[in-house]
């Protein structure tokens, strides 16, 4: 069945992409295959098709109203208004990779430049698999004076390259410690989240090498190499613990810790619906200036961590995306007055409940209510 209405014009699909921007109410999800590319932004063909129908029918259609897909009528109504619709990107890969402290100070790198990193690819098959957009955790092995384990997430902004004129290579040379690398091949890296020491919520390799799970990645069994790649599940698994670190700032108890992460439903339904959020903070000074500009307080229901627990819930909050940089494309800049807010845990994935996210004032009338 296909109750697609003749005469949907450009005007009307604006209109449609301002409705699902606003949180108007429809029953479409998003879309599996294709997506509709407007002002930089990815949109559910179908959920769009069918919020414009309402300027000609009077109301939303549903989902089983129509079809989507190459050749449908929907898309059809979509090109011909002067709308590009692409595929949904190729999956991404997942890595961790390794620096050696006693060869390269990445402590002191990062220091220096917080936002950005360019680490070896010394392996010839991981070179032609890295892609741009794949995601990174760095793993610092031990050394002299470091802790082995996760500490930055990161992600794949320029793809291994040999050395032009210095272009995938650190202008300046003196992090390496014994001479500098002989390799060719570097990695441009994005740094989305910092954490040198314990103290920061740094993932330990003590940690990771007791998971059921994680003990048996190579990075812990043979821990010989500078690229490790590994499987979404296991990617999920490690970013469950990083998340849960965020929050945590010393005397972690690694038992419960693990005992948390093993509750499926804390992994599988409570952890991974939250990371599609805090994983795309693609700035750490961002958020910093967020929380400088609007506090510590929830923008929804006004909690403040450190008045209800005390020292312990000092400087801790979400912060929250206005607009889903998952709908974006690529890179883009970030507002922190207008583009970011606090947010308490359960706000935060209340104001999540739809795609898109609800609006604050909405969310506040709800709790209201």
């Amino acid at each position: 069945m296909n109750k697609i209405p003749s005469g949907i014009k450009r005007d009307h699909i604006l209109k449609a992409i301002d409705d699902f921007n606003g949180g108007f109410e429809h029953e479409f999800h998003e879309s599996t295959e294709y997506d509709l590319i407007h002002d930089k932004r990815r949109y559910p063909p179908k959920a769009i098709v069918g919020l414009a129908a309402r300027y000609i029918l009077g109301k939303t259609l549903k989902p089983k109203d129509f079809s989507g897909g190459l050749k449908s009528k929907c898309f059809r109504v979509l090109e011909k208004n002067g709308f590009t619709i692409l595929s949904k990107p190729k999956e991404i890969g997942f890595w961790i990779f390794q620096t050696n402290p006693d060869k390269y100070d990445i402590d002191l790198d990062l220091a220096k430049n917080p936002e950005e990193a360019i680490l070896e690819i010394k392996t010839h098959k991981h070179r032609k698999e890295i892609r741009v957009g794949d995601r990174v955790f760095i793993w610092r092995a031990s050394g002299a004076k470091a802790n082995a384990g996760i500490i930055a997430s990161s992600t794949v902004i320029a793809l291994p390259g040999e050395i032009v004129d210095g272009l995938h290579k650190p202008k300046n040379s003196s992090y390496w410690i014994k001479n500098k690398s002989n390799n060719k091949h570097f990695c441009k890296l994005k740094i989305e989240d910092l954490r040198i020491t314990p103290e920061e919520g740094m993932l330990a390799r003590s940690l990771v090498s007791s998971d059921d799970i994680l003990r048996s990645l190579a990075i812990v069994t043979r821990n010989v190499g500078g690229t490790f790649k590994i499987d979404q599940d296991e990617y999920k698994r490690i970013s469950s613990y990083w998340d849960h670190l965020a929050s945590i700032s010393e005397d972690i108890d690694e038992s419960n810790l693990r005992n948390n992460i093993n509750d499926k439903t804390v992994y599988f339904e409570g952890k991974v619906r939250e990371l599609s959020s805090k994983h795309y903070e693609r700035s750490s000074k961002a958020r910093e200036d967020c929380l400088k500009i609007h506090g510590y307080d929830c923008a929804v229901c006004s909690l403040n961590f450190e008045d209800r627990y005390g020292e312990i819930g000092k400087k801790f909050i979400h912060v929250h995306h206005i607009d889903p940089v998952a709908s974006r494309i690529g890179e883009y800049e970030v507002n922190p007055e207008k583009d970011l807010i606090p947010l308490c845990p359960n706000c935060h994935a209340m104001i999540h409940r739809k795609t898109p996210p609800y609006k604050v004032d909405d969310l506040k009338k709800l709790i209201n209510n």
